[in-house]
């Protein structure tokens, strides 16, 4: 992320996009730091291709925006860059300039040099701003623009210079070797404002030290060309965008002011199976993983689980994760608006289809505040459609609504992801008309109208009056009763060696928050907790953790309860408070599935909004490190919405299906899952003999 950028969870989700630093320590580049403004440190000690390339790094400072709860919030940022033309265009990444509203670059002889966006690309993370060189009065001969190198050229072991403004300092370098020139899945991306960069990057993997703020800075070969595009560190390496990609898509940018992508409405992944397919050719095709509802590849008959062989002409190999951003590079160079032939296999028939592809567009479009309402708001794109199950019709979608605003205490609230169709009478078919038509109401001497809201696939009418006047105080909301506990259930051999009697069941605490409330004050660790206000403890499985909040939610908060435990072998009545949950407590049922190695949960809200969840889905809450879901690549976060083809329903019919499979000892399980806006097989391949 961009050095000096606050501590905000759109940023945290950025945690990977760090640059670089040089070390105090630096024998041979240290003076850099803190240079004279004139080119008595460009020394003869130098690299050749250091000193090529150092006049035109640029250190970008930036203020952002972004999307808060209820408002456009401001943020304030540095990154690096490198001149590319005569013209004055700087690349960098999109995370540290494609938001920005405000642009400075600062040169390594201390000018600072207004600048503006050219334009970004999210999905590589490229952006391009343009140094205003007649409002600095500079000759283009002053610039000096760095050369590019051919990235795919690069091998392990090649030596490179990673260059830029750590922590927003002056310009610095580090020197390092290439450790893999095609890194994919070990480099975990987050979303980068609603695009999957790991989708289209192979990144360069080098090991020269990098942190926060040389993010856009360039990575420079031996001759002192840029091969590479500075973007994230992980442990003891770094990532930077092959300056190929990168290349390309800048080029783009400074011709047209953006990168045009063909999308078929289909997403794919590795093949599964190592060996060719009967009627495949050997080692070719990709796993069609997902597929859009009313998308080119939908209305073509294309299906989840069909091999892609060819598009257009062009063949489609993807057998392994690091050549899927190619087989996807295929899939968004292909004609837009004309007519193509794709090859596909369907249980072992080959089938030859027509589709015509249409132009990707972008993920998230400018955001927009309405702070009379508590709102911030966008033109729906594609991707908020589908990810908001929206219908393809005019109107705006909300982002984010403030807590205690006219929007939240409106009757039924606004909710992120509505879709605004109406304002009192008039049709809203842009954000223009929506800033226009609330302008109108809130000029109004009620202040007060009816919304048309489509949420999901409901058509609602929201009734919305005031304007926000101040902060608004938290809402009050509706919480059912827990005792502030953890504990483990207690049942089948682990009860009778705790003494229980004959299918007599109980859970034991296994720890109390230091700050839990008084209402647990006579409730001790290792306590056997058997009734609650009279009613047994009833544990279903050993993985039945909401054993306890059953008897408990239903209960009186602030209202004492008799409580009967065994304590020091023997039978023993406390007291205890019902109180009400944090606003942290999720109480959805849980399960553990231990052979694997992670837990899931029921799911809650509009987890279940998806097509494919409609039928039902569970959500993964915990992988264990090393265990067989990590390694198969499930996530927290997931949905699971089938195993082995067969939908999961509810948490109860998960746990049988799988439960089926593990005493099988399957030597695979795949499951459909959900991530994000897209689904995707994984395939879990447990050892049962470890």
């Amino acid at each position: 992320m961009p050095s000096g950028s606050p501590h905000r969870s759109s940023w945290l989700l950025r945690i990977l996009l760090l640059a670089l630093i040089l070390p105090a320590t630096d024998p041979a580049l240290g003076a850099l730091r803190g240079a004279p403004a004139d080119d008595a440190h460009l020394t003869d000690e130098l690299p050749a291709a250091v000193a090529r390339i150092f006049p035109g790094l640029v250190r970008i400072r930036a203020v952002m925006e972004e999307p808060g709860p209820g408002r456009i919030v401001r943020l304030q940022g540095s990154g690096s860059g490198i001149i590319i033309s005569r013209e004055g265009h700087v690349i960098t990444n999109h995370h540290v300039a494609g938001n920005a509203t405000y642009l400075v670059c600062d040169l390594p002889d201390r000018r600072d040099l207004p600048a503006r966006l050219i334009g970004t690309d999210p999905l590589a993370d490229i952006a391009v701003v343009q140094i205003d060189l007649a409002a600095a009065g500079l000759d283009p001969r002053d610039l000096s623009v760095a050369p590019w190198g051919d990235s795919d050229a690069l091998g392990i072991g090649t030596e490179v210079f990673a260059m830029g403004s750590p922590a927003a300092i002056s310009q610095s370098v580090t020197r390092g070797i290439i450790a893999n020139p095609r890194m994919t899945d070990a480099i975990r991306m987050p979303m980068l404002d609603g695009e999957d960069v790991g989708s289209i990057v192979r990144w360069l993997v080098h090991d020269a030290t990098i942190f926060g703020g040389n993010s856009g800075g360039p990575l420079v070969n031996a001759r002192g060309e840029i091969i590479g595009i500075n973007e994230i560190g992980f442990a003891n390496l770094a990532g930077a965008i092959p300056g190929n990609l990168a290349r390309s898509v800048a080029e783009e940018i400074i011709a047209d002011g953006e990168v045009a992508r063909s999308w078929l409405g289909l997403s794919i992944q590795p093949r599964l199976d190592r060996e060719p397919t009967d009627g495949a050719p050997a080692g070719r095709g990709a796993l069609v993983a997902s597929i859009r509802t009313d998308g080119p590849a939908d209305r073509a008959g294309i299906r989840v689980g069909d091999l892609l062989l060819e598009a257009d002409g062009r063949e489609i190999d993807c057998g392994e994760v690091e050549e899927l951003p190619i087989a996807n590079g295929i899939l968004f160079d292909l004609p837009i608006g004309s007519p193509i032939e794709v090859r596909l296999l369907r249980d072992d028939t080959e089938l030859r289809l027509d589709l015509t592809a249409e132009l990707r567009g972008k993920a998230r479009a400018p955001i927009e505040e309405l702070r009379d309402w508590g709102v911030t708001y966008s033109n729906p794109t594609r991707a908020l459609r589908f990810t908001h199950d929206l219908p393809s019709r005019p109107g705006i979608i909300i982002l984010g609504v403030r807590q205690g605003s006219p929007a939240d205490s409106a009757t039924p609230p606004l909710q992120p992801g509505d879709l605004i169709v109406r304002v009192g009478e008039r049709e809203i078919g842009d954000a223009g008309e929506f800033a226009s038509a609330s302008a109108e109401i809130l000029a109004g001497e009620e202040d007060a109208t009816l919304l048309g809201v489509r949420r999901g696939p409901d058509d609602l009418l929201v009734w919305i009056e005031g304007r926000q006047e101040a902060p608004p105080a938290p809402s009050a909301r509706v919480r059912r009763a827990v005792l502030p506990l953890s504990i483990q259930p207690v049942t089948g051999a682990l009860a009778e060696a705790l003494g229980l009697e004959d299918g007599r069941t109980a859970v034991r605490i296994t720890s109390i928050p230091d700050d839990a409330p008084e209402a647990v004050a006579e409730l001790r660790v290792g306590d056997l907790l058997l009734e609650i206000g009279g009613k047994r403890v009833q544990v279903r499985n050993r993985s039945d953790r909401a054993a306890l909040q059953r008897l408990v939610r239903n209960l009186a908060t602030g209202e004492p309860v008799e409580v009967l435990v065994i304590r020091d072998g023997a039978p023993t009545t406390v007291r205890a408070t019902p109180v009400p949950p944090p606003e942290t407590v999720d109480l959805a049922e849980r399960t553990e599935i231990e052979d694997l190695g992670f837990s899931v949960r029921s799911l809650v809200g509009n987890e279940g909004s998806h097509r494919l969840a409609k039928t039902g889905a569970v959500a993964i809450e915990k992988v264990e490190a090393g265990g067989w879901a990590d390694i198969g690549g499930l996530r927290v976060g997931d949905l699971i919405v089938s195993v082995d083809r067969q939908p999961t329903r509810d948490l109860t019919n998960f746990s049988t299906l799988l439960d089926g499979r593990i005493t099988a000892r399957a030597s695979s399980i795949v499951l459909l899952v959900l991530r994000d806006e897209a689904s995707r097989f994984i395939v879990l391949e447990p050892n049962w003999e470890d």
